[in-house]
Order: C-alpha cells, then sequence, then structure tokens
C-alpha cells in the first residue's frame, strides 16, 4: 500500500487532509502535527474523523526517527514551521512536496502575503514545489497566480486557500496514477528573501512619514481580523486600532506628517503627502 504523510498547520493543512481522503482512497494517510499550533486550528480532530492516523512532532529528530521507520512514498508539507535538513532531503529525493503561499522564486521566506501587498504588488501566487537545501528554491511543480489588487492580508489569504485546493487537486491526481511530477527550475535572477526580522505583526505601528499610499499599503498588509490582527495608530498620548482601511483624501499643504484633526467622526491624520481618513477605529487600552 502506498503512503503519504501530511505534515501542517492551519486552514491549509486542513484541505491537504480532506482532499487525501477524496483522492486516495487505497492510500495508507498520516499527519504529523505540533502541539502548541494545532491548538490554533485543531486538525488533529478533524484527521480522526477521517480515519487519518497522526502523530505528535516534537523536534526535528523525532519527524526523521518517522519518516526512516514508515518510508512514506511522499511527504506534503503545507504551511510547515521546520526547515526540512539535507540528511532527509537526501533519503527523500523528489519526494518532499511543500505548499508554500507565494508565487516563487518571488517571496521565498516568511511571511509573502505581508510582503507582497507592502510591496503594492497586483498579481500574487501559490507555488507547489519540491523541497531542496535552502529555503524555497527548489523545483516547481505548479503554480496559481491570481489578482490581489487593492485586497487586504486576510482576503489574500482567502484566494490562497482557493489556490491550495486546486494545486493539491493536482498532486493527488498525479501521484495516484503513478505519474512523474513534472517540474521546472525557478529564476534565481527574479527570486526575493524575506526573514522574519523584517515583519513585525506584534506592533505594526502607521509611519505616518511614508506617502498615503504606502501607509495604505501598510494597513492592508496588517489587516487580519479573524487572527486579531490590525494596524495601530501611536501618537503621543494614546493609540488607536485600525478597524476599517483609511480613505486616501486631499494633498497636505504646509502641514508636517502627523498632524491630527476631527472631521465628520472620522479621524484625519497627514502623511508625507496626503490625508488619510480613518473612519472606523478604536482606542486600544
Amino acid at each position: 500500500m502506498n503512503n503519504l504523510l501530511i505534515c501542517g498547520k492551519g486552514i491549509a493543512a486542513a484541505i491537504a487532509l480532506k482532499q487525501s481522503k477524496e483522492f486516495l482512497k487505497s492510500w495508507n494517510i498520516n499527519y504529523g502535527y505540533f502541539l502548541n499550533e494545532n491548538m490554533k486550528h485543531d486538525n488533529l480532530t478533524l484527521s480522526r474523523k477521517l480515519g487519518i492516523k497522526n502523530f505528535e512532532i516534537t523536534d526535528y529528530q523525532s519527524l526523521k526517527e518517522y519518516i526512516e521507520a514508515n518510508n512514506p512514498d511522499y511527504i506534503l508539507m503545507t504551511q510547515f514551521s521546520m526547515i526540512i535538513k539535507n540528511d532527509l532531503i537526501k533519503l527523500k529525493k523528489n519526494k518532499i512536496i511543500n505548499l508554500h503561499h507565494g508565487n516563487l522564486p518571488k517571496y521565498r521566506g516568511m511571511g509573502p502575503i505581508t510582503q507582497a501587498i507592502l510591496n503594492q504588488e497586483d498579481i500574487f501566487g501559490c507555488t507547489l514545489h519540491f523541497i531542496e537545501r535552502n529555503v524555497d528554491i527548489g523545483r516547481i511543480i505548479k503554480q496559481q497566480l491570481f489578482s490581489i489588487k487593492g485586497l487586504d492580508n486576510e482576503s489574500v489569504y482567502k484566494k490562497c486557500l482557493e489556490a491550495d485546493k486546486k494545486l493539491l487537486s493536482y498532486f493527488y491526481k498525479n501521484i495516484l496514477n503513478g505519474q512523474r511530477l513534472k517540474s521546472y527550475a525557478q529564476n534565481d535572477k527574479k527570486a526575493s528573501y524575506y526573514s522574519s526580522a523584517q515583519l513585525n505583526y506584534s506592533k505594526p505601528y502607521i509611519n505616518f512619514h511614508q506617502s498615503a499610499y504606502q501607509i495604505l499599503a501598510f494597513c492592508r498588509a496588517y489587516f487580519f481580523p479573524s487572527n486579531n490582527l490590525f494596524p495601530i495608530i501611536k501618537l503621543p498620548g494614546f493609540t488607536f486600532i485600525v478597524l476599517s482601511m483609511p480613505i486616501v483624501k486631499e494633498r497636505c499643504v504646509n502641514d508636517p506628517s502627523g498632524k491630527i484633526k476631527f472631521l465628520n467622526d472620522a479621524l484625519y491624520i497627514s502623511s508625507k503627502d496626503r490625508w488619510l481618513a480613518f473612519e472606523t477605529f478604536k482606542k486600544n487600552n
């Protein structure tokens, strides 16, 4: 019997688990999870309902020992937060697949959705690729691209989940039929990489010394209400949590960045070039 190991978290892993039972009815499916990540989105209960065996990953060694003992035909990583080292890559060459929310070779690394919105991209995508010795450099199996113009982080994430379904369907259909997974090399000349140090999810303070459209992009990038992520206005004496996107208004005339005024129940703050109207916000206690 063929064996598939799925490792990951969140809704992307849930999609992978559900579709694995839909497409790979004759396969033995296993699910590896981190306990702390499962607390945020319970895929353990889902795997049990689907009749999928599961095991807790405590560290890299526990994952390695499981793979060596069970020798899965394929290992599918869906939003998996552990870097796979060369020992396992060599052991399971071209058998470890990663589902990445980013249109590789652009947006390798951490926070690809956030970084793409900050860069005011119009097009984004999700990529199914082989795992190789460095982060997100592996050969691309398939990619889904879509428009993200004007969207916030949570809206882009939802689009990614729809793309995940198509990519995983493609993957499952191919391995079910025993077909070789065709792939192509990434163009390193077009690559970009971002680290966790370039992100600030804990204190996403708006910098009003930027242009209005840079600030608007920042607000979209750090707007994910279901994860309680909102951009924050920090001014002398008080802070506000931004609950909806600001509206770009008229140009500032001889006004310094960060000037405040209230008009028609909206909070107006000047940026480097234009006024921004914040209509929905609350005081941060």
